[in-house]
């Protein structure tokens, strides 16, 4: 009986290598991997290299620019637009209310006059003339000054009420309401435009 346990135990140990099969085979794949990040790192170095002394070269090429100073003929005053009301960036805006407002155009010693674009209602003042509250009003380069119930020649619009800064316009069965310096586009071509377009 012992001379089967040697012989088992004598086989067991005849094929095998020093460190087993499989740890000769990660030394092997570990000294690839090595050699491949080696071999990559060198290559990365040369390209760096050739770039650097490209950009170097360009650099040196160029010429420096020449800026001719110019004095300026009229000086221009800057104006600064006013800050915006915290309401008026973070409310529910109603899309009939008009936002549009009459450009101020001015030219130095002149005073400011506001430019007007036709196919646009824009209400000027309110007014009491007699006891009677009237609305100042620009379409298309004409003044109108209407009182309550009283309709621009020509169009659909009428005066609906009159309050101190705002006046209600009916545009057909459309109630807008303009403040003093806004208008409201009144272009009837334009596509559904059944109601003026807020601008």
């Amino acid at each position: 009986m012992d001379d089967s346990v040697t012989s088992n135990a004598s086989t067991e140990g005849k094929g095998r290598a020093p460190f087993g099969f499989a740890s000769n085979r990660i030394v092997i794949v570990v000294g690839a991997v090595v050699l491949v990040l080696l071999l990559a790192v060198a290559a990365a170095f040369l390209v760096l290299n050739f770039l650097r002394g490209t950009a170097e070269d360009i650099l040196q090429n160029l010429e420096p620019v020449v800026v001719e100073e110019t004095t300026p003929t009229a000086e221009v005053e800057i104006v600064e637009p006013e800050p915006l009301r915290y309401t008026e960036l973070f409310t529910f805006r109603d899309i009939f209310d008009p936002v549009l407002k009459p450009s101020l155009i001015t030219a130095p010693g002149q005073e400011a006059t506001p430019t007007l674009d036709p196919d646009v209602l824009y209400l000027l003042n309110v007014v009491v003339e007699d006891g009677v509250s009237r609305a100042l009003l620009e379409l298309n380069a004409t003044q109108h000054t209407l009182a309550q119930g009283e309709s621009i020649p020509g169009t659909p619009w009428l005066v609906q009420s009159i309050n101190s800064g705002s006046v209600v316009m009916l545009f057909g069965d459309v109630p807008i309401t303009l403040s003093i310096g806004q208008g409201v586009i009144t272009d009837e071509t334009a596509p559904g435009a059944r109601v003026p377009i807020a601008k």
